[in-house]
């Protein structure tokens, strides 16, 4: 006989076996998620990846915007600081200052830094030293010649290639 406890009853089973396939559709044997399950969550967390990554990138990016603003402000500094040196010591002063300061970077590197840096830089003035010289004549020649043919921004370049701390104090 059909009673109402009878119908609850059936009504209770079939949704708990409708909840058990359910279960069982959605998870596999093993009890891993299905693969659509898997792409949509590893698709969340890429969204979040992008979005955190977009952050930084603009957090770079105001930063980068500050950096330029400040590199504006003390090149115009620079300038400014030039043109103060160039106002208050002659072209000749000047030069003067520069090739001392090149002359003592020179005597801080060793002998063979300094064979090493002609001999890399300037072949020319290289192939000319003679044995008998002297390396103190050797670095006149060599800061001579740059003079000379206006590379002397090549020199010192050359000089803080081999020794970052050459011109330091």
């Amino acid at each position: 006989m059909i009673t109402i406890e009878n119908v609850a009853f059936f009504f209770l089973i079939l949704a708990a076996t409708s909840l058990i396939v359910y279960l069982l559709v959605k998870l596999k044997p093993n009890g891993s998620i299905s693969r659509e399950d898997q792409l949509e969550l590893e698709t969340k967390q890429l969204v979040k990846r992008i979005t955190a990554l977009q952050e930084t990138i603009d957090i770079l990016s105001n930063r980068i915007t500050e950096l330029q603003a400040q590199v504006a402000k003390l090149k115009e500094e620079n300038d400014r600081l030039r043109s103060d040196l160039n106002r208050y010591l002659s072209p000749t002063k000047w030069k003067n200052t520069e090739l001392s300061s090149i002359h003592r970077a020179l005597a801080k590197l060793s002998s063979d830094e300094f064979k090493r840096l002609v001999f890399d830089k300037f072949r020319d003035v290289y192939n000319g030293f003679s044995a008998d010289q002297t390396l103190q004549a050797q670095r006149l020649i060599l800061v001579e010649y740059a003079d000379n043919h206006n590379e002397l921004n090549s020199l010192k370049a050359a000089i803080v290639e081999i020794n970052p701390t050459a011109f330091d104090g």
